[in-house]
């Protein structure tokens, strides 16, 4: 997305206390998006209005991100994650 809109979401979502969706956002996006793009892509596809592309479960937000996440380099996640993350 060239505009930043992923960096934004999380944010906005903390803010509607939706920590949950919050937290599986980030996690989609930090997840090896490389790997599995033409999956993703067609979720997206399949997909119908108003509903999430990426997996959610309740109760996420108390879970470790980077066990969640074991490809993810700590030293290489946007800053903007790990700030929504923090909160």
């Amino acid at each position: 997305d060239n505009l930043g809109i992923r960096y934004r979401l999380p944010f906005i979502l903390l803010y509607l206390n939706r920590d949950d969706d919050a937290f599986s956002f980030i996690k989609y996006w930090m997840d090896d998006f490389d790997d599995h793009y033409d999956e993703r892509r067609k979720i997206h596809k399949n997909s119908r209005e108003g509903e999430w592309i990426y997996p959610r479960q309740d109760g996420c937000r108390y879970l470790d991100i980077f066990k969640e996440c074991p490809t993810v380099t700590p030293k290489y996640v946007d800053l903007w994650f790990l700030v929504a993350l923090c909160i």
